[in-house]
């Protein structure tokens, strides 16, 4: 962790060479805050997400099928 921080440190202060001493401090305290409170989301078990799994439910089975044989002809229906 502390090697991580302090990569972080010299990657902000030559990213902002002019900022504060405490404003690189802060962006990387908010950084390391952020992956912290990320990794801590990440649920161990992918089935434990707490959405339904929709790909079985939802599939549309209903298609369309368009059939032209080539040649015109009148259409009875509409005459």
């Amino acid at each position: 962790m502390a090697e991580e921080r302090e990569r972080l440190v010299k990657r902000v202060s030559y990213d902002m060479p002019r900022a504060a001493k405490e404003r690189v401090e802060a962006i990387v305290f908010k950084t390391l805050q952020e992956k912290k409170h990320i990794e801590e989301m990440e649920p161990v078990d992918p089935e434990l997400t707490l959405r339904p799994d929709t790909s079985k439910t939802l599939r549309v089975t209903k298609g369309t099928k368009y059939y032209h044989n080539g040649k015109w002809e009148m259409n009875q229906i509409e005459k």
